[in-house]
């Protein structure tokens, strides 16, 4: 899993909040900042989601270099 810098890194440039990302991943704030901060584990689904925003930002990212690299 990736870590919780890299994660961050990329909502970021995706020029999104950690609540904005929560509102996007229909998940309270502290649900989301759980999961980038790695205390709890972005779900498949969820990861499908973060990878489609941040792509609109970066359009050669894939959710491998995102969560697994």
């Amino acid at each position: 899993m990736a870590d919780k810098d890299r994660i961050a890194g990329y909502r970021t440039m995706a020029g999104f909040s950690q609540k904005e990302m929560a509102n996007e991943l229909d998940m309270s704030y502290m649900g989301y900042r759980n999961k980038e901060l790695g205390k709890s584990e972005f779900k498949r689904d969820e990861m499908s989601k973060f990878t489609e925003i941040v792509k609109k930002a970066i359009p050669e990212i894939t959710a491998q270099e995102i969560f697994f690299d």
